[in-house]
């Protein structure tokens, strides 16, 4: 019951990045429910590595951080203007992933600059961060401080990517099979 259960957490906070759509996603899991699910991780771990995927598992004060994602996608994007700047200026070093794992252990909260690891657009990351949150344009996924319009569109096809793997989950497929066939 709980590979079941993995499948559809994935699902439904990962589809997109499984999919090739996005840099990558993130969801909590509480920490006696990640001692539970940590075998069928494991197992995940393979799969997906062989389809282009990493799964790492950030330690954080409200539980076991999920973070899926393509790693060629995320150093091209990470070492890229304005993201690299940002991430300059929020003290990262060589190794990205530590530094983000070094940032959630010392913060009750998200670091803002998270957002560059989930493929946002690095200009409403620092729009996020320059206006703490506030007069954001658009307000979905993340608050948009850029190209509504590219926002928009993203949003859609995310919402597309989960709603197309919930319904193959639903029809008895595997997350291995739907990976296999994507």
């Amino acid at each position: 019951m709980w590979v079941r259960e993995l499948e559809c957490m994935v699902a439904r906070h990962c589809a997109a990045t499984l999919l090739g759509e996005k840099t990558g996603s993130m969801f909590t899991v509480r920490w006696e429910r990640y001692h539970i699910l940590r075998s069928g991780l494991a197992r995940l771990r393979e799969v997906l590595g062989r389809q282009g995927v990493a799964l790492r598992v950030f330690g954080a004060p409200s539980g076991a951080l999920i973070y899926l994602f393509r790693p060629e996608k995320l150093r091209k994007e990470l070492a890229a203007e304005p993201a690299r700047a940002i991430l300059d200026q929020c003290g990262y070093g060589e190794n990205a992933l530590s530094c983000l794992q070094n940032r959630l252990l010392a913060s009750r909260q998200f670091p803002h600059e998270i957002g560059l690891f989930l493929g946002y657009p690095a200009q409403d990351v620092a729009g996020f961060i320059e206006h703490g949150g506030a007069n954001s344009v658009l307000s979905g996924l993340w608050k948009v401080y850029h190209d509504v319009e590219r926002a928009k569109r993203l949003f859609c096809a995310y919402k597309q990517c989960r709603e197309r793997m919930l319904k193959l989950l639903d029809g008895g497929m595997s997350l291995q099979e739907i990976l296999r066939a994507a």
